[in-house]
């Protein structure tokens, strides 16, 4: 049996994902909760780290154009249940999408991948038909910068 205390919900999840955007606008729970304990920079630089999860898979691969689309997410996997979390810009501006699959004994990959991919392709395609009912622009996406300290992978690891 799970262990209650040591669960997060895709509730859960898709608020602390939409608090660290807020953040990044000088506004929202993680600020109005721990004004010295987060900065706008900071919770800046937790999205670019996200941003560098390259799994093409899952909600991602629901958008119409995932390589041409602004979409950092974190994904998980356990033996009986796969997940993911998105902050996607989309048709109408950002949303957060949070799904969490669980099936008793096996979690199938094929299962999971094509149920998030749904899930995704039917949000953008809702945000999509807001944007068209009532000419919505989506506004620019934020460039996320590298923190000061950040240093790039290939830095570390030799090359072949």
């Amino acid at each position: 049996n799970p262990d209650s205390n040591l669960q997060s919900t895709p509730t859960e999840m898709g608020r602390i994902l939409t608090a660290i955007y807020e953040c990044t606008l000088g506004k929202g729970l993680l600020l109005e909760v721990y004004p010295d304990d987060f900065t706008p920079a900071e919770c800046e630089y937790m999205l670019f780290y996200l941003s560098h999860d390259h799994f093409q898979e899952l909600l991602w691969a629901g958008v119409p154009r995932p390589r041409a689309t602004w979409f950092l997410h974190k994904h998980g996997f356990a033996y009986e249940s796969h997940s993911d979390v998105a902050l996607v810009w989309g048709p109408t501006g950002p949303y957060v999408i949070s799904v969490f699959l669980y099936r008793a004994g096996w979690m199938d990959w094929d299962t999971s991948n094509r149920t998030m991919q749904d899930v995704s392709r039917i949000t953008w395609n809702f945000f999509a038909l807001q944007a068209q009912q009532g000419n919505l622009e989506p506004g620019t996406p934020p460039e996320l910068t590298p923190p000061p300290v950040y240093a790039p992978v290939p830095n570390f690891v030799p090359a072949s």
